[in-house]
């Protein structure tokens, strides 16, 4: 051995790293989240579709051809689940 080396930390004891109580909140928090995003998407693509006009602008959000979201003018003609029917209550009529 040379008088170069350097001596090697031995740990006496290794332990394994635990979460903590806020990251098992947390994830659980996202867990919960989750679900219920699941949950309102199968009831979103269960229910029916429904024809809206427009009583005010808006861009709508959420659709795969418009990642960026589609502008809806006054007076233009759209189709919403009808699941998703109080969001759009303030912004449309029956068609």
């Amino acid at each position: 051995m040379s008088d170069n080396a350097l001596p090697i930390a031995v740990p006496t004891q290794f332990q394994p790293w635990q979460p903590t109580d806020e990251q098992i909140a947390k994830a659980a928090d996202r867990a919960r989240l989750q679900a219920q995003r699941n949950a309102e998407d199968a009831a979103r693509a269960a229910s029916p579709k429904i024809q809206r006009v427009a009583i005010a602008g808006f861009t709508m959000m959420g659709e795969e051809d418009f990642p960026s979201g589609r502008t809806i003018n006054p007076g233009d003609t759209f189709e919403i689940p009808e699941f998703d029917l109080p969001k759009y209550l303030g912004k449309s009529l029956a068609a």
